[in-house]
């Protein structure tokens, strides 16, 4: 007994460490510039006049869950206050991956001592506390680390709840999954999984239909119809705000590479294979000690986000829109890697590798976060006013939405006397007869080639001048371009 308290005390140091370090990664993109969706959520929020508005309005923009936070919070907030919910759960998403480290593990070595349940602990705890993909989305102004953490908190409460009826098991459940999916959608992925998890794990106890039902019933019945009825009402009316169309193969790639930590660029494709191979690795494992753990994970990771995207016509989707089934992928990777850690010198030495170059890849891309972050709007901003001599700063972009709403919103934070002025590119709108001061042009991928000169519509000639670039999966390069005439010359209103 003496000695097995300073190993417990070794453990939680451990862990408190593990999830200290998660905080502070989590840090990195915290109070940087707001990207055009997050900027996007908060005027529209802005205008809602009641809670009601926020629930009742069915638009890809609106996470209802976490546009509530955002409707508490005042107009002139810093980044970091309208983030700070998501850092938060991304936090709790880390410590309750422990918890479901631990409960995984000993449903698949239930004679293992509690050291090896630990190590599970541990290991889970950290590879969800690394994961380059759960740490940007937990410094970001949206549903989606909500949404990951709420999931995480039911699928615990499944786990711990499996095998009897407890009320109070039920009910974290159930609520849990609901506000899951009233953070973000794609929460539902996990809602198809539990209910086959509790299918599975009952036939595999009782064999018998009618304890089946009842046991899916009774855990499933109500979040089932409440999500029904959320779809029905208003999911199938919901509006999409568009966006570039990517083929699906390299929006997987991409989650897989952020996941996992995998360099985006050449090397990209690489990912997924990769990422697949440790999952089929992991899902052997569970079909050998628990196959509902098997079939969990087969759906929640593989079946699940593909009926969904085929159901409901999805038709921009982003590794963000993966995120709640990379996540579940990392859980099922940390019970893979506790059984390779203790499974001898060899598996030890393979864990350490893994880990060791997971952590190294994924840090390379929070650095960048913590450089670039979501783009560097402001600075631009600043930078073309205060270069422009005139009374007017006249503006225009490659696309009218995306470069205004950025601009309007940081011209209001910008202590200028100067006029700042946007010129679209709709044809009824006259331009000064010289062009426009500025043109801002936007760019999605990772090391942009401006060309040195770009031509407007009407012809007038802008030389490239500076490169504002952006982390990567949220927001955009910015590339700024000054008229070839003398700015003084192109001052007209």
């Amino acid at each position: 007994m003496n000695k097995q308290i300073p190993a417990r005390y070794g453990f939680f140091l451990a862990f408190w460490i593990l999830l200290a370090a998660a905080f502070v990664a989590r840090c990195a993109g915290l109070n940087g510039d707001l990207w055009l969706d997050e900027i996007w959520a908060i005027k529209t929020i802005q205008r809602f006049h009641s809670l009601w508005q926020i629930i009742t309005t069915s638009h890809e923009i609106n996470h209802p869950l976490y546009s509530l936070y955002i409707y508490w919070l005042s107009d002139s907030s810093p980044p970091w206050r309208y983030r700070l919910l998501s850092l938060m759960s991304g936090l709790a998403t880390v410590w309750l991956a422990g918890l479901i480290g631990r409960r995984q593990w000993l449903l698949v070595e239930p004679r293992s001592p509690s050291s090896h349940a630990d190590t599970a602990c541990l290991l889970t705890a950290a590879i969800a506390g690394g994961s380059y993909l759960l740490i940007h989305y937990s410094s970001e102004a949206r549903g989606y680390s909500l949404a990951v953490m709420l999931s995480f908190l039911a699928w615990y409460a499944l786990l711990r709840g499996n095998g009897n009826r407890r009320i109070g098991w039920q009910l974290t459940y159930g609520l849990s999954a609901v506000l899951a999916i009233a953070s973000h959608v794609t929460a539902v992925s996990f809602l198809a999984a539990g209910i086959i998890w509790t299918m599975a794990s009952s036939w595999t106890l009782h064999r018998s239909w009618k304890s089946l039902a009842r046991r899916t019933a009774f855990w499933h019945g109500i979040p089932a119809m409440i999500v029904a009825a959320y779809y029905f009402f208003l999911l199938r009316h919901r509006e999409i705000g568009g966006a570039e169309v990517s083929p699906l193969i390299n929006v997987v790639s991409e989650c897989a590479a952020y996941t996992l930590g995998f360099p985006v660029g050449k090397t990209l494709i690489v990912a997924l294979p990769v990422a697949a191979l440790l999952l089929a690795a992991s899902l052997i494992f569970f079909m050998r000690a628990n196959r509902s753990l098997a079939a969990f994970y087969i759906m929640a990771v593989f079946i699940a986000p593909l009926l969904l995207i085929t159901c409901t016509h999805y038709q921009y989707p982003y590794p963000r829109h993966f995120i709640i089934n990379a996540a579940f992928c990392l859980l099922a990777l940390g019970t893979l890697l506790t059984k390779s850690a203790l499974s001898g010198v060899a598996g030890r030495t393979a864990c350490v590798v893994l880990l060791t170059l997971f952590f190294i890849g994924n840090a390379a891309h929070v650095a960048d976060l913590s450089r670039y972050g979501r783009g560097a709007y402001r600075q631009a901003l600043e930078y073309a006013v205060r270069t422009t001599p005139t009374r007017y700063v006249t503006f225009a972009g490659d696309h009218d939405f995306r470069n205004l709403m950025v601009i309007s919103y940081y011209v209001k934070k910008m202590t200028t006397k100067q006029d700042v002025i946007y010129f679209p590119q709709d044809p009824n709108v006259p331009w000064p007869s010289t062009g426009v001061q500025w043109f801002f042009v936007h760019r999605f991928d990772a090391n942009p080639a401006p060309d040195s000169e770009l031509r407007d519509r009407w012809g007038h000639i802008y030389t490239f001048v500076k490169l504002f670039p952006y982390c990567g999966l949220s927001g955009w390069n910015w590339l700024l371009y000054r008229n070839s005439t003398a700015l003084e010359e192109c001052h007209e209103k």
